[in-house]
C-alpha cells in the first residue's frame, strides 16, 4: 500500500518536483519488488521512464516505457479501489504519452506515424478516463506535428480535440498547457 502511495504522490507532484516525483517512483519500484506487486512494478516503471523523459532522456527511456505500457494493456482489468489507484497512475503514463514524447523531442514522423495508427485502431481501456487521457495525448501529439510542419488547419482540429478530451476528465493542467501551446 506504501508503494502505491507514493507512486500516486509521484504521479500528482511530477510538475510541481519532478526530482522528489522520481525518488517516490523509485521507491514504489523497490517496494513492488519487496510485495511482488506486478501491477505496482510495471506502473512504477512508466511512471519513472515518464520522469527521465521529462529530464530530456526521453531517447533513452523510449523503450522501457513502451515496454511498460504494453504489460499494463495486457493485465486484466482491475476493480474497485484497485482500479481507481490504477486508472490515476495510467492516466498519466500510458501509449499517448509515448507517443507526446516522440513528438517533444524531435521524433515527428514517428509521432505522427504512431498517432495516426493509435487514433485509428481506438483502443479500449477498462478504464474510459484511461482511454480519454490516451487518446487526449495522441491528439495533442498529432497536433504538435502539424504545427512544427505548418499545418495551421490540422493543428487546430487536433488541439481541438485533445482540449476536449482533457476538459472530460478533469485534467486541468494537461488542458491549460494545451490551449498555451495552440495559442504560440
Amino acid at each position: 500500500e506504501r508503494g502505491w502511495l507514493r507512486l500516486q504522490a509521484a504521479a500528482l507532484r511530477r510538475y510541481q518536483d519532478p526530482d522528489k516525483a522520481f525518488t517516490w517512483a523509485r521507491e514504489a519500484e523497490r517496494l513492488s519488488t519487496m510485495a511482488n506487486d506486478f501491477s505496482l512494478t510495471v506502473r512504477a516503471s512508466a511512471m519513472i521512464s515518464m520522469l527521465r523523459g521529462y529530464r530530456g532522456e526521453f531517447n533513452a527511456v523510449e523503450a522501457a516505457f513502451s515496454a511498460a505500457v504494453d504489460e499494463i494493456e495486457r493485465l486484466p482489468p482491475a476493480r474497485g479501489g484497485s482500479m481507481r489507484r490504477e486508472e490515476l497512475i495510467d492516466r498519466y503514463a500510458n501509449r499517448g504519452t509515448i507517443i507526446m514524447g516522440l513528438a517533444y523531442y524531435g521524433s515527428l514522423d514517428a509521432a505522427l506515424e504512431r498517432a495516426e495508427d493509435y487514433l485509428a485502431a481506438m483502443p479500449t481501456y477498462a478504464s474510459p478516463v484511461v482511454s480519454q487521457g490516451a487518446t487526449a495525448d495522441a491528439y495533442w501529439a498529432l497536433s504538435f506535428v502539424h504545427a512544427l510542419r505548418g499545418r495551421p488547419s490540422e493543428a487546430r482540429r487536433a488541439y481541438a480535440r485533445s482540449a476536449a478530451l482533457y476538459k472530460s476528465i478533469n485534467h486541468f493542467l494537461a488542458l491549460l498547457i494545451n490551449q498555451v501551446e495552440e495559442l504560440m
